[in-house]
């Protein structure tokens, strides 16, 4: 199975299509060239790789100098993803998305906080000592935590979101049905979205507002996916005891705070606001700066365009435009706080009615910013996360 085939009737259209993004990170004139020439993924490597994510939190001080290492995993990381599974370009970019997450967590909380023994972050309210003092089995639990419970629910890292704080005490097995039945819920609504996926050829030829609609479509499937890893990941902690349910809220906040921009991205990037912080907080110590609002917004959406683009770069030697429309989310913000705020003071556009016009902008920007990346998405060889004849094995999905 291969997501994406490039070598069909279509490959000029597809190669077309991909060279009309408004590419950043693009390292060679002939991508589709480079990709032929891509090392087989080697497995030592990628075991090395998750070894060290876990090693220097394990043996607490850490022997070796912090940045040293990290060049170390650096390294480590570039091998994989310049690499190919040999399986299929969905495959080769969903393991470059977790490397990539990882390497990322990683850095937040072995680079940007302080040692192991010393972070207040890996800490747990109530619980008697800190990670340093803490013996093999209580590190291993926080380290499980550290990379799969992104909300932190419980522990010093916790993200708090809008609209939900914290879950019912269920029993465990109460709770465990009922995250079943609401990842059986997600995958009825994804599985046949697969259907209005956009084809190279339908970007071409369609007009924008069909494009807009199958983009912003798929963004709800990403959605979709995103929350049944989550609820996934919830249940495989609670079933074997690594953590309680109350450990594990949703993992988006309520989406009736989305009426701008700045709260939507709010209530989507609960994975990344731990590490948005803690790298802003890193690069305005290491710049001499002030932290800012501004400054913490910057930095991440450069972690999710990194986040994104380099999986993408992957399976296409480009960055499929990720970089450009991460960026331009922080525009978006940007348009919001120091143009739209003043504009509303001054019309007077306050209370339920400013939550109205916030709302139809914040629709129309994504309407027309998402289809970049979709389309992105498109260019770079992937189809849908979730397609029922993939899943069945029943045959191959091509582009067109």
């Amino acid at each position: 199975m291969n997501f994406g085939e490039i070598n069909g009737p279509d490959r000029a259209v597809f190669l077309g299509l991909q060279r009309s993004l408004p590419h950043v990170l693009l390292l060679s004139p002939h991508p589709e060239a480079a990709l032929l020439g891509r090392p087989q993924l080697s497995i030592p490597a990628l075991l090395t790789f998750h070894a060290f994510l876990v090693i220097p939190f394990l043996i607490p001080p850490f022997p070796l100098n912090r940045h040293l290492f990290l060049g170390l995993l650096t390294a480590l990381l570039i091998s994989i993803v310049r690499s190919t599974t040999g399986l299929g370009q969905a495959e080769d970019y969903v393991l470059s998305i977790i490397c990539v997450g990882f390497y990322q967590r990683f850095v937040s909380f072995f680079v940007c906080s302080p040692p192991p023994q010393k972070n207040v972050a890996l800490a747990r309210p109530g619980k008697e000592g800190y990670f340093g003092t803490w013996g093999l089995k209580d590190r291993l639990l926080a380290l499980w935590a550290m990379y799969n419970n992104t909300r932190g629910v419980g522990w010093a890292w916790e993200v708090r979101t809008r609209g939900y704080a914290s879950t019912p005490a269920l029993p465990r097995w109460t709770f465990v049905r009922e995250q079943l039945r609401k990842l059986a819920l997600i995958l009825a609504l994804t599985v046949p979205s697969h259907i209005l996926y956009p084809t190279v050829a339908e970007v071409v030829t369609a007009p924008f507002w069909v494009r807009s609609y199958r983009s912003n479509l798929c963004v709800f499937g990403i959605y979709s996916i995103v929350n049944g890893s989550y609820i996934l990941h919830s249940v495989v902690s609670v079933s074997l005891g690594f953590s309680t349910p109350e450990e594990w809220p949703p993992l988006f906040g309520s989406i009736t705070s989305c009426w701008s921009v700045r709260r939507a991205w709010g209530f989507w990037h609960q994975s990344l606001t731990l590490p948005a912080l803690q790298h802003a907080t890193y690069f305005s110590r290491l710049l001499g700066v002030r932290q800012s609002h501004l400054l913490t917004v910057l930095t991440g959406f450069t972690l999710s365009a990194v986040l994104h683009a380099l999986p993408a770069w992957t399976i296409s030697r480009t960055d499929g435009g990720m970089v450009v429309y991460f960026l331009l989310q922080a525009v978006g913000i940007g348009l919001e706080e120091f143009c739209g705020r003043p504009l509303g003071g001054v019309l007077g556009v306050q209370g339920r009615a400013g939550r109205v016009v916030g709302c139809v902008w914040m629709l129309a920007w994504f309407a027309t910013t998402n289809v970049l990346f979709v389309e992105g998405l498109v260019a770079v060889g992937m189809q849908p996360v979730v397609d029922w004849r993939w899943a069945l094995g029943y045959e191959t999905v091509r582009i067109n």
